[in-house]
Formats: structure tokens, sequence, C-alpha cells
């Protein structure tokens, strides 16, 4: 397996295996680090919308409900579905039976199989990786900023997100518009990150956030000197 399948795989498998996770417990300098076992992420998106939903069998009353996120609730749609349509493509089942985690892993078994280029494999991890991000932020939700631009890569600045309706379309009583660029703030710059939600990709660090700006700022030069002309 090559490099470029390799980071695939480690994207694939951040997204569908359990994750190893280290705490610090104690005072400085007498505490101990304890390892837990936490779910894989695809899991843990789907648990925290059935239970704010009541879909776990608990039986909640609906006044005893977390109001459903419904960002949590389209990102998950939007992995699901793409997920099973890549499978379907290469003609393996997609039947209700199947957890989008196990299908993942079943599309990259398949899909690796063939000759891919390069640039190929980095868009899926590039996407693969986003969707990790993005339910970590909605896990365990970080300081955003919105970016009042346009991806420099996709071109999008805004994008509904909420329910959809049987023919795919927006739900008109259940939408929001919101911007598709968003900065992260972290304690460690170094962790801290903008994400396009539209396109998926991911800047981070300081030095890829650096180059956002330069790129967000070269598009809108670009532009104004079009509208002059």
């Amino acid at each position: 397996m090559n490099s470029e399948l390799s980071e695939l795989l480690a994207a694939v498998d951040a997204l569908t295996r359990p994750l190893t996770v280290a705490q610090w417990q104690g005072e400085a300098g007498e505490g101990k680090i304890f390892r837990r076992t936490d779910e894989p992420l695809l899991v843990q998106l789907r648990a925290a919308i059935q239970n704010n939903i009541g879909g776990s069998g608990g039986g909640k009353q609906a006044r005893e409900r977390t109001p459903l996120d419904v960002g949590a609730f389209a990102l998950f749609e939007d992995i699901d579905g793409r997920v099973r349509s890549w499978v379907s493509e290469l003609g393996g089942r997609v039947g209700k039976d199947l957890t989008v985690e196990v299908l993942l892993r079943a599309w990259f078994v398949l899909w690796s199989a063939g000759q891919r280029e390069p640039a190929t494999v980095e868009r899926f991890t590039v996407m693969l990786e986003g969707w990790a991000q993005q339910i970590k932020d909605k896990l365990d939700p970080p300081n955003q900023i919105e970016i009042t631009s346009a991806c420099p890569v996709c071109g999008v600045e805004w994008l509904n997100v909420g329910l959809k309706l049987p023919d795919g379309s927006d739900d008109p009583d259940d939408v929001e518009r919101v911007r598709v660029l968003a900065a992260v703030e972290r304690d460690n710059m170094d962790d801290s990150y903008a994400m396009c939600k539209s396109c998926n990709r991911v800047w981070r660090g300081v030095g890829q956030m650096r180059s956002l700006r330069i790129a967000i700022d070269d598009r809108e030069a670009a532009s104004a000197g079009g509208d002059v002309a």
C-alpha cells in the first residue's frame, strides 16, 4: 500500500475505529494518566442524534430531551448518504442493516483495489479528515469565528443547513443559512484551524491559516479588479 492510500486508511480508521483517549487525573505532580476507549466517531455522532430525538429506546418524554442539533443531524445524513452512494457505485450492498462505519470500511476495500491517481486519493483523505474534525467539534464544541468571505477553493460563501424534504430540497420551516468558512480557536495555536463546510477543506495551524488569508485576499482583489474593468 502506497503512502497516499495509507493516509486515506488512517482517515477511515479515525472515523470507524474505537478511540483511545488519555486523561490526566489528580493534582500536578501527583496525578496519573488514565486511558479510556471511546466509541468510533461515527458511532458517537449517531448516538448523540438518537439520544436527542429519543431514538435510543429510553422512552424519554419530549420535554426531557435535549433539543436536536440540526447541524449534527445534517452532518450525519450527509456522510451516510455520500458513503452509501460510493459503495453503490462500486457494486456493493448498501442495505439499511449496514451502518455507515461498516460501509465506509467496505468502500475503502473496494475502492483501493483499483488504480487511483494520488490527487484523487488525497481529495478523499481531505474530505474524511474534515468529517472527523466536524464530528469532534459537534461532540465538544470549540470557539468558532465566522469568516465573512467565500471559500477560495470552491467559491461558496453561504450554505443552507437543516432538514430535507422527501424530494431532497431544503425544508423551509427548518433551515438555517450559515457561512461556509469558520475559524476554530484552540488553546494550542497549532491545533487551531479553519474549515469550509461546503468542500470540507481544512487549513490547520498558523501557517496554513495564514495561506488561507492570503488566498482569500488574492481572490477578492481579483474580483474587485474585474468589477472595475
